[in-house]
């Protein structure tokens, strides 16, 4: 009887190198398309912020008005107005008027201090005024001038200030200005260009095509941009691990050294945007503090105020809230925020009683206290300090927007920190333990703020360089990924 014996299955051995080509292939090809299209809209940002409107004026049109007239009572009796929620003492061509507003609406009315008359469409004027002179404009016409009380396409979130006043002018570009008018500030710039890139970059680089489905989003990019990583780090591998003395297409040599060259860009952007998709906060509308006064109480004569002096409730009193510092121009981030910023600014605002205007002692930093209370619920007695900030900086970045604040700081688990301005009573920012390493993440490793002793320009041309380099990177893995799929099998 004869037995036969059956041979063993040949067992072939893992091939590394091979392996790690396959998955470096597939994780790139998953990835490739939408590194390139990220890194081309990237680009679309520091072009918006060179070759598009810029403001002509950083700092609110100064005027030769002197605080004087009737007092803020008096002045409202003679209007016929009983009840505010806000007020301001301003200099408007070159006399003092009261800006005021009046319960549920959003738009300021314009008292002349002198002598009480009401401005018919103050703030329209008012706005337009503002939009001139920051933008320089002095000759066109204003086709158009809008009061805008919620974002939208043109107007984004990321502007932060509401509600601002949109004015078009009458010109081949479309130019539209958005301004705040108490306090007065430069919102945004836009012109129809400018409207065209932010569009694209919107949905190019932040993916607004997907808004009303958020968690798929961010699903999405962290996929495709944790593949951009992975497939960076396998081809670090492949670089290391592959055969000495050999040699490949001029092709497949220029795609690993570009990769060698654009290696820690890569890993910085695509890491820090998966952190910047999942931690960021989102662009709320800004919370504001709403108290109402009875204008009978607010008998102060404006030659003890000051221009800027606006009218605040602390206390359970009202009181007169006195701008700290003069105004002038401030860092980078001032032309790219449109603000003016205090300087110094070391002096405490002094805030004084509505009736009486006797100087409440440490006034603004109750006041400060009590709107962060109000609108964050963080308690009174566990505040440690309270310190004024007048420049964008680490923290506290120019996407708040809003100059100068009072930095609150907490005697609390996590050491929260709150960021409020005074003058329009609204929380301007309260950073929460993981947004703080977000947003420190994003500004060094994905805008590389750490350049910044470079200048602005030098920074954005290297920033813009790797981005393209990027881009190339994946422009040559997807030619050799179809010439490989080209071939016969």
């Amino acid at each position: 009887m004869t037995t036969t014996t059956v041979a063993p299955p040949i067992q072939r051995p893992f091939r590394l190198l091979p392996a790690l080509y396959r998955w470096h292939r597939r994780i790139g090809l998953c990835a490739a398309v939408a590194v390139l299209v990220w890194a081309c809209s990237g680009l679309s940002h520091p072009i918006m912020t060179r070759l598009f409107p810029s403001a002509v004026a950083m700092q609110p049109p100064a005027s030769d008005a002197a605080p004087g007239g009737l007092p803020l009572a008096e002045a409202m009796a003679r209007a016929g107005i009983a009840e505010l929620t806000g007020a301001r003492l301003i200099g408007w061509q070159d006399r003092p008027y009261w800006q005021v507003r009046r319960p549920g609406e959003h738009e300021w009315r314009y008292v002349d201090a002198a002598d009480g008359r009401l401005v018919a469409d103050g703030d329209a004027r008012y706005a337009e005024m503002l939009a001139r002179h920051y933008s320089g404009e002095q000759a066109a016409a204003v086709r158009r001038a809008t009061l805008v009380t919620a974002f939208d396409g043109d107007y984004a979130a990321i502007n932060r200030l509401l509600p601002v006043w949109r004015i078009e002018f009458e010109r081949p570009d479309g130019l539209r200005v958005y301004v705040e008018t108490a306090p007065a500030r430069l919102a945004a710039l836009m012109d129809d260009r400018k409207a065209v890139f932010q569009a694209l970059f919107g949905l190019l680089h932040r993916w607004e095509w997907l808004d009303g489905a958020p968690l798929l989003r961010r699903l999405l990019m962290s996929v495709l941009l944790l593949s951009a990583a992975g497939a960076a780090g396998l081809g670090l591998v492949l670089a290391w691990r592959r055969p000495r003395g050999g040699r490949g297409t001029p092709l497949r040599t220029w795609h690993r050294r570009l990769g060698l060259l654009v290696l820690g860009s890569t890993f910085a952007f695509t890491l820090s945007g998966v952190f910047h998709v999942w931690a960021a906060p989102d662009f709320d509308p800004p919370l504001r503090r709403e108290a109402r006064f009875d204008t009978a109480t607010a008998t102060v004569p404006p030659q003890r105020l000051a221009l800027g002096a606006t009218l605040v409730a602390i206390d359970g009193r009202a009181a007169w809230w006195l701008p700290p510092a003069p105004i002038v121009a401030g860092d980078e981030h001032a032309a790219h925020a449109g603000h003016a910023m205090p300087a110094g600014a070391t002096a405490a605002a002094r805030v004084l009683d509505a009736a009486s205007g006797a100087v409440l002692a440490d006034g603004e930093r109750r006041l400060a206290a009590v709107i962060a209370a109000e609108l964050a619920g963080l308690p009174l007695q566990k505040l440690r300090e309270a310190t004024p900030v007048t420049r964008f900086d680490g923290e506290y970045g120019f996407v708040s927007k809003r100059l100068p604040v009072l930095r609150l700081s907490y005697d609390l688990p996590g050491r929260p920190n709150a960021y409020v301005e005074p003058a329009s009573g609204v929380l301007a920012a309260r950073p929460q333990p993981l947004a703080r390493i977000e947003s420190a993440a994003f500004s060094w490793l994905h805008k590389a703020q750490w350049l910044d002793g470079l200048g602005k320009g030098p920074r954005d041309t290297l920033l813009g360089l790797f981005a393209l380099l990027n881009g190339g990177l994946a422009v040559i893995g997807l030619l050799l990924w179809l010439r490989r799929a080209r071939r016969p099998a």
